[in-house]
């Protein structure tokens, strides 16, 4: 009731609050339920509820004594008086989390797909631009090293050069060794999660 800023609450509030059941209603135990950092938001939201300027829906978290954060959904409809002026305000919460925790979890997935978008694009542009380079010089000194060995000229220098075209090689997928090493760090153990269910 606006004009008496009198309270009435379900006794599903009370249990999604975890606030023991009164009357009448202490507002103060709600709002002090209410995360720091929404609390500033919901007084500035519950003192312009006669207003009928704003979005009649918001989203807020709540702290319980046992420490655990609850996402909550709350809409109202506010009615009026012959005169136009706002008398009462009903209000319907709902408990909210485990949805926000899934688009949490779909968002972190979706980031994580990126992330590993990434690094196959890496890795893809290593093998192409720096894998090819040391092969083809070691199949074309492998070629030289066998012309010269059957005109009998076979001297040293191209053999170190493919044993530095060797190193060049090894170095590199040393590379792409650790390169999909931390792939598989990003493969990090999660709950299940059925999308249908929450859709």
């Amino acid at each position: 009731d606006l004009p008496s800023n009198k309270l009435w609450v379900s006794d599903e509030m009370y249990s999604i609050y975890g606030v023991k059941k009164k009357d009448p209603p202490d507002v103060r135990e709600f709002v002090d339920k209410v995360h720091e950092d929404d609390k500033e938001r919901i007084i500035k939201v519950w003192g312009a509820l006669g207003e009928n300027t704003q979005n009649p829906r918001m989203e807020y978290r709540i702290c319980l004594a046992d420490g655990n954060i609850r996402h909550i959904s709350a809409s109202w409809v506010i009615s009026f008086d012959e005169f136009g002026v706002a008398n009462r305000a009903t209000g319907y919460v709902q408990d909210v989390t485990e949805r926000v925790e899934a688009e949490e979890e779909r968002k972190a997935i979706s980031n994580e797909l990126i992330l590993r978008n990434q690094v196959l694009e890496e890795f893809s542009y290593s093998v192409s631009h720096n894998l090819r380079s040391p092969l083809a010089n070691i199949l074309g000194l492998c070629d030289m090293i066998e012309r010269k060995m059957k005109e009998g000229k076979l001297d040293l220098v191209p053999v170190k050069m493919l044993a530095d075209s060797s190193k060049r090689l090894d170095s590199i997928l040393r590379d792409l060794n650790t390169l999909l090493n931390y792939d598989k760090k990003l493969n990090v153990l999660k709950t299940p999660l059925q999308l249908d269910d929450i859709a």
